[in-house]
């Protein structure tokens, strides 16, 4: 078309309408007749030509971000403003992260990793906009470092670590020594059968004869779907709660199947007869011309503190349950077990047929020492110490110089700042000494954050 507007003529004849098309669309002239075609079939069964979704989601790209690593973003975003004293932005978060954990993403992938594990942008009363890690988290995080120091404290019960994880027939080390005429270790077209594990341990090591071992159904997808709450409270009778030889307690995550509650109540999708009945065996007087969301409200003043089947299980046993804080699982001693657990296995799973991986694994758990357990369980309590002081030092805030409205406006975007909320909008927190994560590198874990 261009052609024709230079020369003022047209390079294709108006009759070849269909080579036209196709010169100015860049599509085929097959699929030009086709089209045509559909139109014509369209108009004589009296019917639209279907075309694709007007509101397609984009295509983004994926990083993959373990447990560990979300651990590290945490405490990287706390230590700008107690060790550095300085305000956190994507750009330096970024750069630090690509430096310590090799992260792989760029500045919009990292914001949405941000909301992802807890922090909300948010305005403070000096109206500028700022990230915070949410309310419920922080509390939450409280509430169980308090506790593990109540335990340390007061009862000194054992803490025993469970948790789940994954391995496939085909994991291996991805390198290895070759040489010209030696291909080494041949990684397999297909990654196998998938094996699903659960085990708990503590700084004494692992808990005896606890260890379950089962083959997945399916070998790709969330293993979540497998280990169901029926496959926990028979491993929880039968292997955990016969080898707890004195009282303990439990630190878990908030898995579905670890909490699965025993005094459940409406929620705002059922029905307004169910809504009342509640109401009424709870002895919760209403107006029967009270509308659902009415309702609901009422409920929600009056609900009792969830009960959950596992805790009243492990309590009629003499043991407590401490479940972890969302996205924490930096302070779970077992998640880096699983690190080293894989590496065993790595180094051991040269041509091994599918059915010695069993035998594999429990030979990996039975290279893991009481001495490797007491270092990891020593690490998360260091980890559980940077938290506490960090916390307590967001809570005594110090002034520092700030910029004028006029310089700060054009930099108050979510892509830069990362200042938490204070009551002044403007305070900042006194440093603490940095805690080193563990260096470990384990890109077959169970948990996985794709964005």
């Amino acid at each position: 078309m261009k052609e024709e507007k230079r020369v003022q003529a047209p390079t294709i004849p108006f009759e070849k309408l269909y080579e036209r098309v196709t010169a100015a669309t860049g599509v085929s002239e097959r699929f030009v007749h086709k089209l045509v075609n559909e139109e014509k079939h369209a108009e004589e069964s009296n019917s639209k030509i279907s075309t694709p979704g007007k509101k397609r989601q984009r295509k983004t790209g994926k990083q993959e971000v373990d447990n560990f690593d979300i651990g590290v973003i945490r405490r990287k975003i706390h230590e700008f403003y107690s060790v550095k004293k300085e305000i956190p932005t994507i750009p330096k978060l970024l750069s630090i992260l690509k430096e310590d954990i090799d992260f792989k993403g760029e500045r919009e992938t990292l914001r949405k990793l941000l909301h992802k594990i807890g922090f909300r942008y948010k305005k403070t009363k000096s109206n500028r906009k700022v990230l915070c890690e949410r309310n419920d988290v922080v509390a939450w995080r409280a509430t169980y470092l308090q506790k593990i120091k109540e335990n340390e404290r007061g009862e000194k019960r054992p803490v025993i670590y469970l948790d789940e994880t994954y391995i496939h027939s085909s994991h291996s080390t991805g390198k290895c020594w070759q040489g010209p005429e030696e291909d080494g270790d041949l990684e397999p077209v297909s990654k196998g059968n998938r094996w699903i594990i659960i085990h708990a341990g503590g700084e004494k090591g692992f808990v005896e004869n606890a260890l379950l071992v089962f083959k997945s159904n399916t070998k790709y997808g969330d293993y979540h779907d497998e280990m169901n709450s029926i496959n926990f409270k028979k491993w929880v009778y039968e292997k955990l709660l016969p080898n707890l030889h004195e009282p303990s307690l439990i630190v878990m995550d908030n898995a579905p199947y670890h909490s699965i509650c025993v005094n459940r109540c409406p929620n705002s999708n059922h029905s307004k007869a169910d809504m009342q009945k509640w109401l009424e065996k709870n002895n919760v007087s209403f107006n029967e011309q009270m509308t659902k969301p009415q309702l609901y409200e009422l409920i929600k003043r009056n609900k009792p503190a969830p009960e959950y089947e596992i805790d009243n299980l492990m309590k009629s046993h003499g043991h407590a349950i401490l479940r972890l804080p969302p996205y924490h699982c930096d302070l779970n001693a077992i998640e880096m077990i699983w690190s080293s657990m894989k590496r065993n296995i790595a180094d051991k799973n040269v041509g091994k047929s599918n059915v010695l991986m069993p035998q594999l694994i429990e030979d990996a758990f039975n290279k893991i020492t009481p001495v490797q357990w007491k270092n990891i369980c020593n690490h998360v309590k260091k980890i559980e110490n940077e938290y506490r002081l960090k916390d307590a030092y967001l809570d005594e805030p110090f002034i520092i110089e700030c910029q004028s409205d006029s310089e700060t406006d054009s930099s108050d975007s979510e892509d830069e700042l990362l200042e938490p909320v204070s009551n002044a909008g403007t305070s900042f927190k006194t440093g603490i000494p940095r805690v080193r994560p563990l260096e470990l590198r384990d890109h077959d874990h169970n948990y996985f954050y794709k964005i």
